[in-house]
């Protein structure tokens, strides 16, 4: 395990002019960072459920991505047409 420390320490000393009157105003902050970098065969493994488990090159949940297209498709059904909520990109000025 490797462990990094950073401390930061930050000063203010302002001086606040008001018209009858100067009023001194200081503040110190200080933060300290701990930062460890932990050994990756010591984290327990993701609880993701098969069916939603996303593996690049091999598989969606599943599907296997070897699989032809018309075979995913009768597995999880085909792409709803559908307009789904959420955002869109403002229409093009043709530019």
């Amino acid at each position: 395990m490797t462990r990094s420390t950073s401390e930061v320490t930050i000063s203010v000393e302002l001086l606040i002019t008001l018209p009858d009157r100067t009023i001194p105003f200081s503040s110190v902050v200080k933060e300290a960072l701990e930062t460890r970098l932990i050994d990756p065969a010591a984290l327990p493994p993701a609880a993701v459920p098969a069916d939603a488990l996303i593996v690049p090159a091999k598989g969606i949940g599943t599907a296997l991505l070897e699989q032809p297209a018309e075979a995913i498709a009768a597995q999880l059904g085909t792409p709803d047409a559908e307009e789904q909520p959420g955002f869109k990109a403002p229409p093009s000025d043709g530019g």
